[in-house]
């Protein structure tokens, strides 16, 4: 009997000779699929949760997130706008569907006359250092000034993240290369 790694790799290429049209069927149908549930608002949701968490990806997309906010959030304030426009305006920017609600339930609080800083520090998708600017910025009375200066932060921390992202997939990568290249050596190596 040929050894397990040689019988693998003969089945694939049976299986992809022979059913190549219906694997590029299933693969489209799977696209589809994924992308129509990313347009409902379940599948929205659980789509930008999904990107929060995946382990070394997520911080970037979160500190993206985070940077956009307080810039957006910090030009508009700086403008004149009324705060209550702004939040609307920032939640529609985002790009993300929990935070976008996270600012939807700090604009309620500024409607119902609380701050800003409390909600914020209520809602676990605001990290606590943005949340303590934007109180200091509060107290102050320059919250233009300070979500500036978180913005600035966060560029710097996101460039920071993905410049070690590239040291940090490397060698994952080299591992998963060189456990395919071992799989079909073994393949042909292991029957000779």
């Amino acid at each position: 009997a040929l050894p397990m790694p040689t019988r693998i790799l003969i089945f694939i290429n049976k299986t992809v000779r022979t059913y190549w049209p219906i694997l590029i069927v299933i693969s489209a149908g799977t696209v589809f699929i994924i992308r129509s549930y990313i347009r409902t608002p379940a599948g929205r949701w659980n789509w930008d949760k999904l990107k929060l968490k995946i382990p070394i990806i997520g911080s970037v997309v979160e500190k993206t997130i985070m940077s956009r906010f307080a810039r957006v959030f910090s030009t508009l304030y700086k403008s004149g706008i009324p705060i209550l426009h702004t939040l609307e305006i920032v939640a529609g920017t985002l790009g993300n569907v929990i935070v976008s609600r996270a600012v939807d339930v700090i604009k309620e609080s500024v409607r119902e006359g609380k701050g800003i800083s409390a909600p914020m520090a209520g809602a676990p998708v605001f990290p606590p250092m943005l949340t303590q600017m934007v109180a200091v910025g509060e107290e102050t009375g320059s919250l233009d000034e300070m979500l500036s200066k978180a913005s600035d932060y966060y560029d710097l921390e996101v460039e920071y993240a993905i410049k070690n992202l590239s040291t940090t997939l490397e060698p994952i990568l080299l591992l998963f290369i060189a456990g395919i290249v071992l799989f079909l050596a073994l393949g042909m190596f292991l029957p000779i």
